[in-house]
């Protein structure tokens, strides 16, 4: 009798532990809709306590933890998420996420063709092979796998633009203008369809949408400087140096210097020997993060460049923006915003990519990315009370294996 009874309350305890997790998930998951990831996460760990091998639990408080940058832990949680169920085809792709993150490449497009085989309608893992493809150049399948992840969702916004992307890359701007038509069609602000659909129907606008610009290079610093220096021929930063050298010799101590756009760095490296104080802003969280494993400038912040510069109390000898003013056409509130954050006599020193007509003080190009004119760039120079110091023509970059005509810039403020 007392055996059976210790029998009954186990089953009877198991049976309410049951209900009770069913319920925590169900809490969890509303907690996920209003995004507070915070308590999800608590629920989850709650949960495993319970029962360690409870998938949802695992596979969710892994992507919590993903999306906080833990990527050891996530990596961790996914394994056990697919040693619980094995054909998870979700599991799958968000360790290839991690891989992805990582810069494992390799690693990462097994993973999805993993999750693909499991689930060949998965347009996610589709998705994210297409962008693995498309990172290492292999532009066409990527063409292929972003088409079968719009085949099994239609109105796959990412994957229209990407899709998009790749067609220019492969010189199909009409193919290209449809995608970011379709996508256009789902959402009318898009802003990456937007600016994408413009630079390809010739409308003007004044800058690229923050969202893109930010978008782009977070999706791209973790190669960032082996592709634009090793593969395009990149060397601005080098050209803006010399172009520099005559007067920042003339500084007996150190300076304050502004690293607009700073990137991964590569202008803070020219820039450190001459800087008692070394600022860096970039939109690109993770370009600051890129940044920060050189350990060269004193300070490093994650946002817009006009935003900083008009909220800053510091004033700086030295402002330099490279690489950075062919993302935005309009450069005026730049111009302006400095001002107020430089010294008398203080230099600011700037790349331009050229455009093929003079007419127009600015011009969204195909690529994307703006071109001014050197009329313009004297005029508002003169506005607002910078003198051009000097100037010098040079190849900003390589793109599809043609060179891209610009020229460097040394102002100074007039008082």
């Amino acid at each position: 009798m007392n055996r059976n009874n210790r029998r009954q309350g186990r089953k009877l305890r198991k049976i309410v532990s049951g209900s009770s997790i069913a319920k925590d998930l169900e809490t969890a998951r509303s907690q996920l809709s209003i995004s507070n990831q915070t308590r999800a996460a608590e629920i989850y760990k709650n949960i495993l306590q319970l029962k360690p091998n409870c998938f949802e639990a695992l596979n969710n408080l892994g992507m919590i933890m993903q999306a906080q940058g833990e990527l050891a832990v996530a990596e961790r949680l996914y394994r056990l998420a697919i040693k619980s169920e094995p054909n998870s085809a979700e599991a799958y792709n968000n360790l290839g996420n991690v891989a992805n993150a990582t810069n494992n490449i390799d690693k990462a497009l097994q993973l999805y063709r993993k999750a693909i085989s499991l689930k060949p309608n998965y347009p996610e893992a589709l998705y994210n092979a297409g962008t693995v493809l498309h990172k290492t150049k292999n532009i066409r399948d990527a063409v292929t796998a972003y088409r079968m992840a719009l085949k099994c969702n239609p109105r796959f916004l990412d994957a229209y633009c990407n899709l998009g992307i790749a067609l220019q890359e492969l010189g199909n701007s009409t193919g290209a203008l449809d995608c970011y038509k379709n996508a256009l069609a789902i959402n009318s602000d898009h802003p990456l369809a937007q600016h994408l659909a413009s630079s390809l129907q010739g409308n003007e606008t004044d800058t690229a949408p923050l969202d893109y610009v930010e978008r782009l290079f977070d999706e791209c610093a973790e190669n960032f400087e082996h592709s634009l220096v090793e593969e395009l021929g990149y060397s601005i930063p080098s050209v803006l140096r010399n172009l520099m050298e005559p007067y920042i010799r003339k500084y007996h101590e150190p300076v304050n210097v502004l690293d607009l756009g700073c990137g991964t760095g590569l202008m803070g490296v020219q820039l450190r020997s001459i800087a008692g104080n070394l600022v860096g802003v970039d939109i690109s969280k993770n370009m600051i993060l890129e940044s920060k494993k050189k350990g060269i400038y004193d300070s490093l912040y994650a946002t817009d460049i006009v935003k900083f510069i008009r909220q800053t109390e510091d004033r700086f000898d030295l402002v330099v923006a490279t690489d950075v003013f062919v993302y935005i056409g309009n450069i005026e509130p730049i111009f302006e915003s400095t001002l107020q954050a430089m010294n008398p006599m203080a230099l600011l020193s700037f790349s331009i990519e050229s455009p093929s007509s003079i007419e127009k003080d600015y011009t969204l190009q195909a690529s994307g990315r703006y071109a001014h004119s050197r009329a313009y760039i004297e005029r508002i120079a003169k506005q607002y009370g910078y003198i051009i110091k000097r100037t010098t023509p040079t190849r900003i970059r390589k793109e599809n294996n043609i060179w891209i005509e610009g020229y460097c810039c040394l102002l100074q403020v007039t008082s």
